[in-house]
């Protein structure tokens, strides 16, 4: 019975303000919790926790959040959202000419929001890394501790993420600041909610003391105090502090496909790359993680448009990922109160659209294949010229053609698409 990742816990003084504000930052909702104040993760987002500190926080701060950015406008929003929420720009001796953006929380803490563009942190989610001082030995001990793949591991580096994609969890290898005092940042790992018994506790301490981590305190009812191989605290705990749902579905899913609306005669246009494109896109993220909040687990920009250099419909297109797909409760209405509508509800996705048909929101499950096809396929397109042009040229062929309607032209794209995807995965592996 293999623990997760519930959240980074982050000693404070004020816990409320500090859980408050990055609540705001990163659009979720701040939940009670006996444990302290809990942003609510996911399978792709790191949670994060702020617990009371009488003390002034302890020793250096050995891990940095790095908040990504779908474009420039992205960034100055974020940037604008964070001074407004009571950040304060900081000076680490960055250079002028660099493009990420330092600034610091209400309690000093060190944080980073990244230019579009990162190639390391493309599909990562908002909350695209937690950059940690340690050892290559003590990115591997985590990879194993997590079951994550380990997706770097060079000079020294490493990194690691959910299977499931999002937040990365990077370590910077040597030199590492020498530990002299209990971190004010830690790791808190949660065995599943259910049944547990002492055995499981037992046995999970178990495995990780295997794999290198030292347990620090004796176990009890709410866990153990364990650290990992460069000696920085990490905390196991039973299950009682809250996770994002890990269930199955509220109800059994659709069958059928439902159009709404019908079929749509429209004219295609096929118009050459529009650098406003994902400024467009970062104004509808907004709108949507403003309806949303923490039921948006992810938030992509996917689709020609996502792709610099790429001719594509003049048609934005977003995909959310959510923790249950029938569960529309959880974000139909919402989407539809904030100006879009209903166009398909069919097994695994749902679509809604704006009035002027410009944008189309694609909803999918947490780990649905489909998302993670489109992303493969975006990221790929963005780094392989010669699949961007093959791609590019069949959609001119075929945006000439006579069409009853844009899914009929879609399906026509069909083939290439799969190829692309083939030659994308292999790339990948």
């Amino acid at each position: 019975m293999a623990s997760r990742l519930l959240a980074l816990v982050v000693d404070a003084h004020d816990p409320a303000r500090l859980s408050a504000f990055w609540g705001g930052v990163l659009g979720r909702e701040v939940r009670d919790d006996p444990r302290g104040a809990l942003l609510l993760g996911s399978d792709t987002q790191v949670g994060l926790r702020f617990v009371m500190d009488g003390a002034k926080p302890a020793g250096p701060q050995r891990v940095h959040l790095h908040l990504t950015s779908a474009s420039s406008a992205d960034l100055e929003h974020t940037v604008a959202a964070a001074l407004e929420l009571g950040a304060r720009h900081l000076d680490v001796g960055q250079h002028p000419d660099e493009g990420h953006v330092v600034l610091a929380d209400p309690e000093g803490n060190a944080f980073c929001v990244i230019e579009p563009g990162n190639a390391f942190l493309a599909g990562c989610g908002f909350l695209g890394e937690l950059a940690c001082e340690g050892t290559r030995e003590v990115g591997h001990f985590w990879a194993a501790a997590l079951d994550w793949p380990l997706v770097w591991d060079r000079d020294q580096e490493t990194a690691v993420q959910s299977p499931y994609g999002g937040t990365k969890l990077a370590w910077g290898g040597p030199p590492v600041t020498p530990k002299t005092e209990r971190n004010r940042q830690r790791f808190e790992l949660v065995l599943p909610e259910g049944d547990l018994t002492e055995g499981d506790l037992a046995a999970e301490v178990g495995r990780l003391v295997a794999l290198g981590a030292t347990a620090l305190t004796d176990p009890t009812d709410r866990g153990v105090d364990l650290a990992d191989p460069d000696g920085y605290e990490f905390t196991l705990t039973t299950g009682h502090g809250r996770m994002a749902p890990q269930r199955g579905p509220r109800r059994p899913d659709v069958e059928t496909v439902e159009l709404v609306g019908g079929i749509e005669k429209r004219d295609l246009v096929l118009a050459d790359y529009d650098t406003h494109w994902p400024q467009k896109y970062a104004e509808h993220e907004r709108r949507i993680r403003a309806a949303l909040g923490s039921a948006a687990v992810q938030v992509e920009h996917i689709g020609s448009t996502s792709v610099p250099g790429l001719a594509a419909k003049s048609i934005i297109d977003i995909q959310v990922t959510v923790e249950d797909i029938t569960a529309e409760e959880d974000y139909l209405d919402q989407l539809l109160d904030s100006g879009y509508e209903l166009r398909v509800r069919e097994p695994a996705h749902r679509l809604v659209r704006t009035h002027a048909r410009d944008v189309h929101v694609h909803v999918h499950e947490v780990g649905a294949q489909a998302a993670t096809d489109d992303l493969l396929f975006r990221d790929h397109l963005r780094s392989d010229p010669d699949d961007r042009d093959l791609y590019e040229r069949t959609k001119r062929a075929l945006i000439t053609q006579d069409w009853p309607d844009m899914n009929a032209y879609a399906e026509a794209k069909t083939q290439v698409i799969v190829e692309i995807k083939q030659r994308a995965r292999k790339s990948h592996e």
